[in-house]
């Protein structure tokens, strides 16, 4: 554990979930509540609640005429498993091992300090990300972000 610039850090984390329905798509960042709420509905459908915290990374984002395009993912452990339709796939198991790992308390608005101090940290320590960062969402003002550097 590493107190740094007022957040603790501390490396060697693992997290790991089961039975788990995974959503990616590259959309207009405008589209990303929309995308979210038919995922959910996708899983109500097939009679499948959620058991567990809502998980998302940011792959990349990119400006295409003037409009805002995320490559984004969202995993959410369920209570059962589900055949893989379109962009809706299924893992039996998800894990992160060898992790950064932060806790985010506050508002959406300032967690971009937060993961600047996670990356900075990153930069002193001289460590290379091999994975997106993931955030989850632990309550509505909450959030644990992980990287694994190598």
């Amino acid at each position: 554990m590493i107190k740094t610039n007022s957040i603790l850090i501390e490396q060697g984390k693992q997290l790991q979930f089961h039975n788990v329905a995974s959503f990616r798509k590259k959309m207009r960042q405008q589209d990303v509540q929309r995308e979210l709420e038919a995922f959910m509905q996708m899983l109500k459908h097939r009679g499948l609640s959620k058991n567990g915290p809502m998980i998302t990374a940011t792959y990349g984002a990119e400006l295409v005429n003037g409009e805002q395009w995320i490559d984004m993912e969202f995993l959410l452990p369920v209570s059962g498993s589900f055949e893989p339709l379109d962009c809706y796939q299924f893992r039996s198991e998800f894990s992160i091992v060898s992790a950064l790992y932060t806790r985010h308390t506050g508002g959406h608005m300032d967690i971009h300090q937060t993961y600047a101090k996670l990356v900075d940290f990153i930069q002193v320590n001289q460590l290379n990300p091999i994975r997106v960062s993931y955030h989850v969402s632990v309550n509505e003002n909450d959030m644990v972000m992980g990287e694994n550097p190598s």
